[in-house]
């Protein structure tokens, strides 16, 4: 029920009521963040090109789990371990790190390897 005039019907919107409702509507144009990506392979120095999974543990390396083993990139340089680092044989599926700081691997095909800094 309306105050004013005493009768349930709406009133209708004045012409500067509707073109503020209007203005509120529209939307704005709005300049978003633009994000840059760079892109590393096996040319750059990553073991391979296909990567299961991505950590980045307490001291900012990123560790990247590839199908040859584990990757590790501290922003600059690809550092790689494989089976010849004592790894599990297999891909790297997964990755964690637990409080104490040390990196568990998950590979393919069910081994598990540890990875102690």
């Amino acid at each position: 029920m309306c105050v004013r005039c005493g009768n349930y019907r709406p009133h209708s919107l004045t012409f500067p009521a509707w073109l503020f409702l209007l203005l509120c509507l529209l939307p704005r144009h709005a300049a978003g963040q633009k994000y840059y990506f760079e892109q590393y392979g096996s040319k750059d120095g990553l073991s391979a090109s296909k990567v299961y999974t991505v950590i980045q543990d307490a001291n900012d390396f990123i560790w990247l789990g590839t199908g040859s083993g584990v990757t590790r990139f501290d922003g600059l340089r690809f550092e790689n371990f494989s089976t010849s680092d004592s790894l599990a044989p297999g891909g790297v599926k997964s990755i964690c790190e637990d409080s104490r700081g040390r990196l568990w691997l998950g590979h393919i095909g069910g081994g598990m390897s540890l990875i102690e800094d």
